[in-house]
């Protein structure tokens, strides 16, 4: 933001990246926030609400005239909330000027009396009288969090951002950091409390759709030839032959060139990454196939075709991740060590559907490549290499060789 923008903007600009940091900090992906509803952020987990307000302050003191009103607020919140639903926590996230003071005073009874006064002689208010109580219970809740500088906040934020996306710094710049913000300013606008809540996972999800966009235009700017070799070069430290690599493949999203399209690419696959001829240590390759029934009955019928043996855990009859886990049975070369002659199978395959529903007891991959629009949910990003850019199966073919 320019360091022209006025206070107001400022704040607001300054709320957004906290609101960012707020949902990146949840536990777990099912927790949520609510943007602009009781509080600024309101954070929802399992230990309760936290209603967090955020300020600006950077002219003014930590003083009790600077808080005494967002404090009052939220004191007469917890007043109207008493033997009802009630907040676990309430939160002032709050920057104040270089010569910040310190937060003293907020335990003292003066400036108790104070937001007390504040919250009874307020003509909007229902609340007649705070005793004192009330005001003990309530202090119990609140805290508050000292805020750092702004560019500082924003770079914690893109700094946070690159770590649970593991991203570059130029992927946050040019992409992931300004859908982070419009995402949130977008919740701020809408008019419904429902409408304004948004899950940890959905914000993720949400931000990386986009992802293939990305991909689109770094293709085009590094120009396609550069692209490839780039992914092959990552790909070369991260999907190692014996390791237990996943390929998840989305083909309705990737266009035929020259004749070559999904029955191509499978049957490449299954001589690239198959195990007959390949070294003993060599793990079979697990290939997850976002597409219909119908299509992935198809892909089988080419592999039975060419005599390729899988191992579908008995997908179209009632798959079993028992028989999917099982290791395939090798026989090494009599005259060649450590090369495979035969095994009992060369790759495991099933859909998109059957791997997300059984994936917890689906043996845990090393590396997994993805070649969709967005990373299905519940995979591990942390081991997940999501190709965004390619749109054609040879394009594919070529990053995976």
């Amino acid at each position: 933001m320019n360091r022209s923008a006025s206070p107001s903007l400022r704040g607001y600009s300054y709320q957004f990246h906290k609101s960012i940091l707020l949902v990146l900090g949840l536990p777990n992906d099912d927790d949520s926030v609510t943007i602009e509803n009781i509080e600024d952020v309101d954070v929802n987990s399992a230990a309760g609400v936290n209603a967090v307000q955020v300020k600006y302050l950077e002219s003014k003191k930590l003083i009790p005239s600077s808080v005494k009103e967002p404090i009052s607020k939220m004191l007469a919140d917890f007043c109207k909330r008493l033997g009802k639903k009630e907040l676990s926590r309430y939160t002032l996230f709050a920057h104040f000027g270089n010569d910040s003071g310190n937060d003293d005073f907020i335990g003292k009874a003066s400036f108790i009396k104070e937001c007390c006064d504040a919250v009874t002689d307020d003509k909007n208010s229902d609340v007649q009288t705070v005793d004192s109580l009330t005001v003990e219970a309530f202090f119990k809740r609140f805290s508050l969090e000292i805020g750092g500088k702004y560019d500082d906040l924003v770079q914690e934020t893109k700094a946070r951002i690159g770590e649970v996306l593991d991203a570059t710094a130029d992927e946050v710049e040019a992409f992931y950091y300004p859908c982070a913000q419009n995402l949130i300013f977008e919740l701020a606008t809408r008019r419904a409390d429902i409408d304004r809540v948004v899950s940890k996972a959905d914000f993720l999800s949400e931000i990386s759709q986009k992802r293939y966009l990305y991909g689109i235009w770094k293709r085009i700017e590094e120009g396609k030839d550069t692209y490839i070799k780039d992914i092959r070069k990552k790909l070369k430290t991260s999907f190692r032959p014996n390791q237990n690599r996943l390929l998840y493949v989305a083909p309705n999203r990737m266009k035929i060139e020259g004749g070559y399209g999904t029955f191509n690419l499978l049957k490449d696959i299954a001589s690239l990454y198959g195990l007959t001829d390949k070294r003993e240590d060599r793990q079979p390759i697990t290939l997850v196939f976002d597409t219909t029934p119908e299509d992935l009955l198809d892909l089988k019928g080419l592999l039975v075709d060419k005599a390729i043996l899988f191992n579908d855990g008995y997908e179209e009859i009632k798959f079993s991740t028992e028989c999917f886990n099982i290791h395939p049975v090798k026989n090494i070369k009599d005259n060649q060590k450590n090369i495979i002659m035969r095994a009992s199978y060369e790759l495991r395959v099933c859909g998109a559907n059957t791997f997300i529903e059984h994936s917890p007891n689906i043996d845990k991959y090393d590396s997994a490549v993805i070649v969709a629009k967005s990373i299905p949910s519940g995979m591990d990003k942390t081991t997940t290499f999501h190709i965004t850019g390619i749109e054609t199966f040879s394009d594919l073919l070529e990053i995976l060789k």
